[in-house]
């Protein structure tokens, strides 16, 4: 709201864009003159907006792939299900800071139907951190998945991920209910 009229404001909120809910962008979006709305980064901020808007309430994208132990695992699969996606990784503090938490929901809510399949953006060659990151987070219980090449459909542009950590919920019908970025 200070500098209103500021390209460098909006270029730098371009990287801040996807922490904030759809709402919150919004009205920080709106603060920028119509001079910067239709510049660039104004663009890209709007653009941002409308597809985490058009992701919240939608059919969550689906996906097939491998996982931690070489199994393929798929998100149809989970339907009937609540399931939390956590994308986070291994040198990722922010997002290890969260799984204190994580184990607790799984605790909590797992005989109730929740399940939780962590993303890593991990490095292949960064296979053992990862590995060892999740044992020492004591996050084995549910389902994990390097996100890497071999993919053909790259999970994380599907669910508009821009920062870590990111949590999407999904409902028992395979809506996409929140998205969370902490």
């Amino acid at each position: 709201s200070h500098h209103p009229n500021s390209y460098y404001t909006a270029f730098n909120y371009c990287f801040a864009v996807n922490r904030d809910s759809p709402e919150i962008a919004s009205r920080l979006y709106n603060l920028f003159s119509e001079k910067v709305k239709n510049g660039i980064y104004g663009q890209y901020i709007f653009s941002v907006i409308n597809r985490n808007k058009t992701l919240l309430k939608s059919k969550a994208p689906e996906f097939s792939t491998i996982d931690l132990n070489g199994d393929s695992i798929k998100l149809v699969d989970f339907r009937g299900k609540f399931v939390l996606l956590e994308f986070w990784a291994s040198w990722c503090k922010p997002c290890r800071a969260t799984h204190p938490e994580l184990r607790n929901l799984f605790e909590l809510y797992h005989k109730n139907g929740l399940e939780i399949i962590s993303l890593s953006s991990d490095y292949l060659k960064d296979i053992d951190k990862w590995k060892a990151a999740i044992m020492k987070d004591s996050i084995d219980r549910w389902n994990h998945i390097l996100l890497n090449d071999r993919d053909k459909v790259n999970i994380s542009h599907l669910y508009n991920v821009g920062f870590l950590p990111t949590k999407v919920l999904i409902d028992s019908d395979g809506n996409i209910v929140r998205k969370y970025n902490s």
